[in-house]
């Protein structure tokens, strides 16, 4: 499911550039470009901040993946939504978080993006923080009312589960100080395991330290 995370952003980015290669909008050509003269230029005209490209991508959006906090600033003065959500339910603010840029998550809970905003399997902003691993950037989400006890939907993984498993030893501490449960536990799932007729592990049920096991993060596992 982390993996999922990371593939879905990248075939945003890399769907919506393959539509500007033909018709782009000027303002997100000006944003991909870095050319802050022209976003300037081209937000001071009407309706320009509301073209997106087909899938819903903003210039918003392409501001933050670039990490190109100016332009961010820029188009959230002009009126940038700053829960501008793709056909595939990405935010900014997960863009960020899959950044692990903490001064672009800043600004954008400062304009009124959600901290608890998920994708439609229920990835949160806060699960992809913790799969980057930036403590900075939890301690931002969490301050703004991310929630600790929030599962993704497949596996009922939680952000530190990801955590774990990515061996990120101080963003499972800042997600344990603020209370996240180290004995927690992914959901069993209906799926039969046996071998020569006898049942072994079952598939789910597994708590953070076996996350960090079977991913081979040793510190992660000390620490839990």
């Amino acid at each position: 499911m982390r993996d999922c995370v990371v593939v879905l952003f990248a075939f945003v980015l890399c769907a919506s550039s393959a539509y500007g290669a033909d018709r782009a909008p000027r303002l997100i050509e000006a944003v991909k470009a870095g050319n802050h003269e022209a976003v300037r230029a081209l937000l001071k005209q009407p309706g320009e901040l509301k073209i997106t490209e087909r899938d819903g991508t903003t210039a918003l959006h392409w501001a933050v993946g670039a990490d190109d906090l100016e332009a961010v600033r820029m188009l959230l003065r002009a009126g940038a939504n700053a829960n501008a959500a793709t056909r595939e339910g990405v935010t900014p603010l997960a863009l960020a978080a899959i950044n692990g840029s903490l001064a672009a998550t800043e600004v954008l809970l400062e304009a009124g993006a959600n901290a608890n905003a998920v994708l439609p399997e229920g990835e949160t902003v806060l699960m992809t923080a913790a799969r980057t691993g930036r403590p900075e950037v939890l301690k931002v989400l969490l301050g703004h009312g991310a929630d600790l006890k929030a599962r993704e939907n497949w596996y009922g993984e939680s952000a530190l589960m990801w955590a774990a498993a990515e061996n990120h030893v101080d963003a499972i501490k800042v997600l344990v100080e603020h209370g996240a449960d180290v004995n927690e536990r992914s959901r069993l799932l209906d799926v039969p395991r046996r071998r020569n007729g006898q049942s072994i592990l079952p598939l789910g049920n597994w708590t953070p330290l076996v996350y960090a096991a079977g991913d081979g993060s040793l510190e992660a596992a000390q620490t839990l």
